[in-house]
């Protein structure tokens, strides 16, 4: 039967010489991987976080689902065009792959995610945009960051809290640890590219304890060297 929906565009993996298998956070199913003939060469819009119009057909055979179009919904317009928009599409794309790939309908998170992709396509500073997408995101997967003191001195990666005691493994202080914290409070907090960027990684650090088998980022080293 064929079916219709909105999807977020992930990855695409080559199937044929002219077919792909590609990945969606879709509306109404969730995480879903679909077949789409002849996608490789007939379809440029393909590109990370562009939201589409999806038609598909579930197939007796396979889990993979059978897409037969996939438009633009005319919403993503910069992404694709701008290097530093497009390297924290990809980066997204590969954090939400990694974060994502079991899940069903959730309507609260693709509401989310539609929200932060408009964001980044139109948003002119986004220095911190990785920063607060990590965040935010955390917390519709279950394990946001605890504050635990007004005044905290260290954020402890492996429980997930900002508090005020003095903890040495696997956690961070200093700048780095008081960006994160205001960010999370919502407030602003001056820093450097160099601290900016630890912040970064002790937040991908975090997203490694906490998830299973979320292994090392492809993106992020493109996205520091444009940040620098």
């Amino acid at each position: 039967m064929k079916t219709a929906d909105t999807g977020i565009f992930l990855n695409r993996i080559p199937y044929s010489e002219s077919s792909v298998i590609v990945s969606y956070f879709t509306k109404n199913l969730g995480y879903k991987r679909f077949i789409y003939l002849g996608g490789r060469k007939k379809n440029p819009q393909l590109f990370p976080l562009n939201i589409q119009q999806l038609t598909y057909y579930n197939r007796q055979d396979s889990e993979l689902l059978k897409l037969s179009s996939a438009e633009s919904d005319g919403r993503v317009k910069e992404i694709p065009f701008h290097p530093l928009r497009s390297a924290l599409a990809f980066f997204v794309a590969e954090i939400l792959q990694k974060c994502l790939n079991h899940t069903e309908q959730d309507l609260a998170l693709y509401a989310f995610l539609e929200k932060q992709i408009e964001q980044l396509d139109q948003r002119e500073d986004l220095s911190y945009f990785p920063h607060l997408f990590l965040l935010d995101l955390s917390g519709y997967l279950g394990f946001q960051p605890s504050i635990e003191s007004k005044f905290p001195n260290s954020f402890h990666l492996q429980d997930g809290r900002f508090t005020d005691e003095h903890l040495k493994e696997e956690s961070i202080t200093g700048n780095e640890m008081l960006f994160l914290f205001h960010l999370l409070c919502q407030q602003k907090y001056s820093v450097t590219r160099t601290e900016r960027a630890k912040a970064l990684d002790a937040l991908v650090r975090y997203y490694e304890l906490h998830l299973e088998s979320f292994g090392p980022l492809k993106s992020k080293a493109i996205l520091q060297e444009l940040f620098e």
